[in-house]
């Protein structure tokens, strides 16, 4: 089978999914003082490509559908800055409830122990 960039948006968007239905299962949302209590998912990714963006914000209107009261808020985070804000963020304990990042950063992550 030939794989096509159709397929890879729709195994990204699953991936997404996914996680995103994770987070709203566990209590690592933060919880909004201004908004009366509503819960927000902040998403951090490196995607730059509008159709990736497309996915992104697709699947974070489906979530909020699904999800009422819960605002989730895509985070922009250039790809070459990802590992060191995440391993930064981790240490200070204020990281993102969602990271998309790419896989073979998986080792340098999570042996800094930022992947919990």
């Amino acid at each position: 089978m030939k794989l096509t960039a159709k397929h890879g948006l729709s195994a990204l968007g699953a991936v997404i999914a996914g996680a995103l239905a994770l987070t709203g299962c566990t209590s690592g949302g933060s919880q909004s003082s201004s908004s009366g209590g509503s819960q927000e998912i902040t998403v951090w990714h490196y995607f730059s490509d509008p159709n990736q963006v497309k996915v992104m914000t697709d699947y974070a209107s489906l979530f909020e559908k699904d999800n009422p009261g819960v605002k989730v808020n895509d985070v922009y985070v250039p790809y070459d800055q990802l590992d060191s804000k995440l391993i930064a963020s981790a240490a200070a304990k204020s990281g993102p409830d969602v990271v998309v990042f790419n896989g073979a950063d998986a080792d340098n992550l999570a042996l800094a122990n930022t992947l919990a």
